[in-house]
């Protein structure tokens, strides 16, 4: 396993690369509040387990669950990866993101890992504050 940033970080191959790319484009869509982003990447079957919530959630459920998300934060919060681990077919990723408005300032960070088969995210763990 390779960890970007790393003294040791070499180029992964031309799949792995295309393989992670849909984290891009995920952070792309939250960036721009646009939660369709998901029905690209994600699995119809994917199962997504996020830290706090009693059940996994279907896509869907999780496109209402970050829309509800994006709206308790400043309109200029902006999200970038800022670590990914790439292994086999699990991609690992800590984002962070930050904003403000009037009152205050926000910082939220996170940790993913993802499943991935052809393409597509069929399995998501995540954990964030």
């Amino acid at each position: 396993m390779l960890f970007k940033g790393d003294a040791f970080w070499s180029p992964v191959d031309e799949i792995s690369k295309i393989d992670c790319y849909y984290e891009e484009k995920w952070i792309e869509g939250l960036n721009q509040r646009d939660v369709t982003v998901a029905d690209k990447i994600f699995d119809p079957d994917c199962k997504i387990y996020i830290t706090g919530e009693k059940e996994h959630l279907n896509v869907d459920k999780f496109k209402k669950k970050v829309e509800g998300d994006l709206k308790n934060l400043p309109t200029n919060t902006k999200f970038k990866i800022v670590d990914q681990i790439i292994g086999d077919n699990k991609f690992a990723f800590r984002w962070e993101a930050n904003g403000s408005d009037a009152e205050k300032e926000i910082r939220k960070e996170g940790l993913i890992i993802d499943h991935i088969a052809k393409g597509k995210i069929v399995k998501r763990w995540e954990r964030y504050d």
